[in-house]
């Protein structure tokens, strides 16, 4: 006769073994998914047809919007109009400047359209200029930041701004003056 606590015992025992048991097959199982899954570690870059949302964008405004030919290597990953809280209408795009199929360096571009003091100066990071250059016979106020850390200056530690009759642009990078100054090449 077998008693009910040995019983009780034996079923505690197996109840474990079996919980043991699940819990390796359920391990198992999740490591031949992790191991059978295909994963792309590449760079996922959005590519945008910046110069297709300018023409479909372009009936809307009195003033052109611009849509400059950048270099095949450099990448539109946003194209849109915005609306600031000031009232200011924007065109922005921003642009990866690619490298071994990898993004290098980041350029921006506002178009203020009807913009106002206080929006270019919210754009440049409430910076004052540091100089002005001649590009292509426009001149554009610099603002050279690239003595700063990058983690305090953002994407403006170079920046660019014209203003003209009906719109202000301001350009902007993370790295490198010369992209910006390329871009700015560009534009007129």
């Amino acid at each position: 006769m077998v008693r009910s606590g040995a019983r009780a015992c034996t079923t505690q025992r197996k109840t474990i073994q079996n919980l043991i048991a699940a819990l390796g097959v359920s391990i198992l199982a999740v490591l031949v998914l992790v191991w059978i899954v295909p994963r792309d570690d590449r760079e996922i870059l959005p590519d945008v047809d910046f110069q297709q949302v300018a023409d479909h964008a372009q009936p809307g405004y009195e003033q052109t919007l611009t849509n400059p030919d950048v270099p095949s290597s450099w990448q539109a990953n946003q194209a849109e109009i915005r609306t600031g809280q000031d009232g200011v209408v924007e065109w922005y795009v921003g642009f990866l400047v690619l490298g071994d199929d990898r993004a290098q360096e980041f350029v921006g571009m506002s178009q203020g359209l009807g913009a106002n003091d206080t929006w270019t100066y919210e754009k440049v990071d409430r910076s004052s200029p540091t100089g002005s250059i001649m590009i292509d016979g426009v001149e554009w106020d610099e603002y050279d930041y690239r003595d700063l850390d990058p983690d305090d200056a953002g994407n403006t530690l170079y920046s660019l701004v014209h203003v003209d009759d009906d719109a202000t642009h301001v350009l902007y990078g993370s790295h490198s003056a010369e992209s910006v100054q390329e871009l700015a090449a560009r534009i007129f």
